[in-house]
């Protein structure tokens, strides 16, 4: 009888885990799709002449973005920062260790929803 409960433990573990991961391959597909080539402003003062050429995001919430100029790349914690959009800005700003980022991209609405997607998924 326990092996019986270990196994449906594991079972609906599992099924849970890859229910996620597909959900994190959904929004990282729409992030790579809506902000690669795209511009971005990596802190408060710089330029914003970036363009973003990789961004990956782990199941602990973390993205990375690598940018075209050398040494160009910034990882954010999602699950600990705030985010908000202004027509086609979207900004993200963690306050430890604090990072600013801004992406242009035209179609802010739905990098914005992708990235407080990933939120309500860290949330559970």
């Amino acid at each position: 009888m326990k092996n019986l409960l270990a196994l449906c433990f594991i079972m609906a573990t599992t099924g849970a885990l890859h229910a996620q991961n597909k959900e994190f391959l959904k929004i990282t597909n729409a992030l790579q799709e809506e902000l690669i080539g795209k511009q971005f402003l990596g802190g408060m003062y710089d330029p914003p002449c970036y363009n973003i050429e990789k961004i990956s995001v782990l199941e602990n919430g973390e993205i990375s973005i690598i940018g075209s100029d050398k040494g160009c790349t910034k990882t954010i914690l999602i699950k600990d920062s705030q985010t908000t959009i202004n027509n086609l800005r979207v900004k993200i700003y963690q306050a430890e260790p604090r990072i600013n980022i801004t992406f242009f991209t035209e179609n802010g609405d739905k990098v914005y929803r992708s990235l407080i997607e990933l939120k309500n998924i860290l949330k559970r």
